[in-house]
């Protein structure tokens, strides 16, 4: 993972936790582009630490990556936000 621009989990279900793979991009400070599903929602709680899409909607997902690129500065506090989470 390391050089990343951005982090995309392109997931419909996730077990009762936050993926691993989550979690490294968020330690290393990789912006995080990830589905809204129960889990990842509880897991980050009220902090803006990721750019979420629908699951399941490919347009949001192209949206929601989109949004990732082209507004660096919310994406990079976005992810400082995710590391001290």
């Amino acid at each position: 993972m390391l050089g990343a621009d951005v982090f995309v989990l392109s997931s419909a279900w996730e077990g009762g936790c936050l993926p691993r793979s989550v979690l490294e991009a968020m330690f290393q400070g990789i912006p995080c582009v990830l589905p809204r599903l129960p889990t990842i929602e509880e897991a980050l709680g009220n902090v803006d630490c990721a750019t979420l899409y629908e699951t399941g909607e490919a347009a949001s997902m192209a949206a929601a990556m989109k949004e990732s690129v082209r507004d660096a500065t919310i994406t990079l506090a976005r992810a400082e936000r995710a590391r001290a989470l």
